[in-house]
């Protein structure tokens, strides 16, 4: 079970275009992370 302070409560959008999706998507593959991870750091 997560900790209370792990607890993800907030939800964002972000408007992209393809190419940036992918690098991005890339990007985080590479360093084994999730999307949301690889934004935040």
């Amino acid at each position: 079970m997560r900790k209370e302070s792990e607890k993800k409560t907030k939800v964002t959008s972000l408007r992209i275009t393809e190419e940036q999706y992918l690098a991005i998507q890339e990007m985080a593959d590479e360093k084994d992370m999730s999307m949301g991870s690889y934004i935040v750091n």
